[in-house]
């Protein structure tokens, strides 16, 4: 009985099931907008005041944007940066301590850069926050003191950032589109911030930071009266500049030249010997404003291509092949100068050219095959629902409002933005993106690790054409193409013996049968301690310590190791246990001679030295790590080495080798600097001690 029930039910299912209509339905009209208008009034000396009240949580938030062309920096290049860090560091009525104190005490927040600022505070608190905006804005004190020491910290910051593969991937993609003459290509130097004076950076604010094209945006929980009575009361005398006009455009100081496309699609590779991963942008000119009637199509279209999660870029690229994590494309809007369409993605360097193949043939496929209906329709609605959810927020209407002005666009841009987009047909996608997506002068910016990305990228062939290539310097510079072959004239044996020669000389390094040394460094005002203890034959022990408290231990004790942390224990894992296994300590590079694992690779050259580059291999045969050795002094300069991110991922970690000291004749480095992105973490070594007594160093932690 029970499994005809079964069957009578599946018969009843799959009968109603079969006659349901399951041909799509028509399109219905796009959702309608009813865009509430903030208050909106502009002051004498030009400032636009918006006001965008919202009773639901008792805060209040004002944006200050000055809506100016772009400014050449030129040879004072990081003059804005400047500008805008030293703003909030004192003002005429308050010192920077006494100013902190009191935001901090409210609550509140403020930011600002030199042509923008920010304050959010609480409703009650509120008036007192928006005079001290004010204040730090109108009346700022430029002091020597603070300049030097933001001009520092630029400097160190421009000189971290060299080392960072994203950062250096960002920098060259503009420079290449747009030029160093140009305000979107120019980049700060070393040079150029040295050339900054202070009355440069006070000229610089006298200059540009005006009323004219600028708007005050209050947004929260304020009535509309104290708005304006505040706008007035401390903005109101704010002074306009009749001549602002004349220093952008045409011959003034600030033009520039328009840009355009590059002629023929190339490969280009920014050589980055400690990334991990290539990282893939496909970029082109294109000239596109709101108000453009095309403006809609191309937001759409860009979002089919990659402008979301789910888009075809990343439906090819990750989930068909698995070349990447992510997968994006973008299109810029500007009414000043020309912007970019761009597609990017990063990979393993193993598969470089299979994913830039792939990013050209989707950028290929949308240009000449006509989207469906459905896909068009799924890619609408979505757009929809973002579009509506972002509407209940103040902070949208109020970017809406300064848009319309901002932009010249009519009072009922946005309330017509759905229609425009729900009007975009499969015709006109094809359109714009054959119009926006220069595939045939679009320029490819590969920066990544150029010794195991070269030999592919010069067979990539896209539509039957070869693809020319062009090295670049890390600040966006054609380069001669870097010769990979490992240098004559020296060998392995030889890099070793100059190493082991210049630490002391072999006898005194094979008569050291341990090693421990501490180390010690600073975050956030908190000391920082590593014990490393290593003996032969590949003995370790590693602890990190902060205020007296472990954080984390590694011991292995020759065959087996454990990871400690946090009071969290758990076996070392096999990757880790096999590289244990077949090191050799306390001195690694005694165990390289005859490890046929270990070979010479290349040399290379670093802020002006050249090195000698060692590559260590796992029993995969696959690379895991590179030692550089200085050609000059034989000494160890820095190691790279592969890691893993929990979401699988890899990234290159390095660490630099500073500072070589003798300890009982036998010379080891006593700073260790490890970078992280634009900063880093600095070690500097307080003993290290040779032979030391450690029968009880190594024993295997257990739950």
């Amino acid at each position: 009985m029970r499994k005809l029930i079964l069957v009578l039910l599946l018969f009843a299912y799959n009968f109603s099931f079969s006659q349901v209509d399951r041909s799509l339905p028509e399109p219905g009209p796009a959702p309608k907008i009813n865009f509430s208008k903030p208050f909106m009034k502009v002051l004498s000396n030009g400032l636009t005041l918006m006001v965008v009240e919202n009773r639901k949580l008792p805060r209040v938030s004002v944006s200050l944007i000055i809506d100016n062309p772009p400014i050449l920096e030129k040879d004072l290049s990081g003059i804005s940066s400047l500008t805008g860090s030293l703003m909030g560091l004192g003002n005429k009525f308050q010192d920077k301590d006494s100013f902190n104190e009191e935001i901090d005490f409210m609550g509140a927040s403020m930011s600002f850069s030199s042509q923008s600022g920010f304050a959010s505070s609480l409703s009650r608190h509120f008036s007192r926050t928006f005079e001290m905006f004010s204040n730090a804005a109108l009346t700022p004190l430029f002091l020597e003191e603070e300049f030097l020491n933001e001009k520092e910290k630029l400097i160190t910051n421009i000189e971290n950032n060299q080392k960072s593969v994203t950062a250096v991937a960002r920098k060259v993609e503009r420079v290449h589109a747009y030029g160093r003459n140009h305000p979107n290509g120019e980049f700060s130097t070393k040079e150029s911030v040295e050339n900054i004076q202070l009355s440069d950076v006070e000229e610089f604010y006298k200059s540009y930071f005006k009323p004219n094209n600028a708007y005050l945006v209050i947004i929260g929980d304020v009535s509309l009266e104290l708005s304006e009575e505040l706008a007035l009361k401390y903005f109101g005398k704010w002074k306009s500049d009749k001549k602002l006009g004349k220093k952008f455009g045409g011959n003034s100081i600030n033009a520039f030249n328009p840009i355009g496309n590059k002629d023929g699609m190339k490969v280009n590779i920014v050589d980055m010997p400690n990334s991990a991963n290539s990282e893939i942008s496909f970029q082109n000119i294109v000239n596109l404003k709101m108000s453009n009637e095309d403006y809609h199509a191309a937001v759409l279209t860009n979002k089919i291509l990659g402008g979301g999660p789910e888009n075809r870029l990343e439906q090819q690229i990750r989930e068909v092949k698995s070349f990447a994590y992510y997968s994006r494309s973008s299109i810029g809007d500007n009414k000043y100068t020309g912007t970019r369409f761009r597609a990017t993605t990063t990979t393993k360097p193993s598969v470089t050219d299979s994913a830039i193949y792939e990013i050209a043939s989707e950028i290929k496929k949308i240009q000449t095959e006509l989207v469906s209906e459905d896909e068009l329709s799924r890619v609408k609605s979505k757009f929809f629902g973002e579009f509506v959810l972002a509407m209940q927020s103040p902070a949208t209407l109020a970017n809406y409002a300064l848009q319309i002005q901002s932009e010249g666009l009519s009072d009922s841009y946005f309330e017509e933005y759905l229609t425009n987009i729900n009007n975009v047909t499969p015709e006109k996608v094809m359109d714009v993106a054959n119009k926006y997506f220069d595939l045939n002068n679009g320029q490819f910016i590969v920066t990544g690790k150029g010794s195991e990305i070269i030999d592919q990228m010069s067979q990539l062939v896209i539509e039957g054409n070869p693809i020319p290539l062009q090295f670049l310097s890390i600040d966006g510079e054609p380069v001669e193409t870097p010769n990979y072959d490992a240098p004559t004239g020296i060998s392995k044996k030889d890099i070793l013996d100059n190493y082991i020669e210049a630490i002391g000389g072999i006898e005194k390094v094979k008569g050291v049968v341990a090693v421990s040394m501490l180390a010690e460094s600073e975050v956030q005002g908190m000391k920082l301690q590593q014990l490393s203890i290593s003996a032969k034959p590949n003995k370790t022990m590693l602890e990190t310590m902060m205020m007296g408290n472990t954080l984390l231990k590694i011991v292995f004790d020759g065959e087996n190791g454990s990871m400690t942390q946090q009071g969290n224990t758990m076996e070392m894992p096999q990757e880790m246990l096999e590289s244990a296994r077949n090191s050799t300590l306390p001195f690694e590079e005694l165990g390289w001679y005859d490890n046929d694992n270990v070979r010479i690779t290349s040399s290379y050259q670093e802020e002006g030295k050249e090195f000698y580059v060692l590559e260590l291999s796992n029993s995969n045969g696959e690379a895991t790590s590179s030692i550089f050795y200085d050609v000059e002094t034989g000494l160890k300069y820095k190691k790279t080495e592969k890691a893993q991110m929990p979401d699988g991922s890899e990234f290159l970690s390095e660490a630099f080798y500073l500072d070589y000291k003798p300890v009982d004749g036998i010379s080891f480095p006593h700073t260790l600097r490890i970078p992280f992105g634009a900063t880093s973490l600095e070690f500097n070594v307080v003993s290290i001690t040779l032979n030391p007594d450690v029968k009880d160093s190594f024993v295997i932690q257990n739950d």
